[in-house]
């Protein structure tokens, strides 16, 4: 099988659903529960986020309407 070879196509971006680049150390926002899938969705992209991008870490707690995101570090 032969492939075309193409150039100029720029690579697309990866989508950032949560806003954790812009926070600022004591920063929160809250993922309300009807915009979860899991509960382990936003954990697992703080968490995720956080090993990639030293020095950010996060602390998520659960709230009567979601999931509070904190950036503690």
């Amino acid at each position: 099988m032969q492939y075309k070879v193409t150039n100029k196509v720029p690579v697309p971006h990866h989508r950032m659903i949560y806003p954790f680049r812009m926070m600022e150390v004591g920063d929160s926002f809250l993922v309300p529960l009807e915009d979860l899938k899991n509960h382990r969705q936003v954990r697992s992209a703080a968490s995720h986020f956080g090993r990639r991008n030293r020095p950010y870490r996060f602390s998520v707690i659960r709230e009567k309407s979601g999931y509070r995101v904190f950036r503690i570090a």
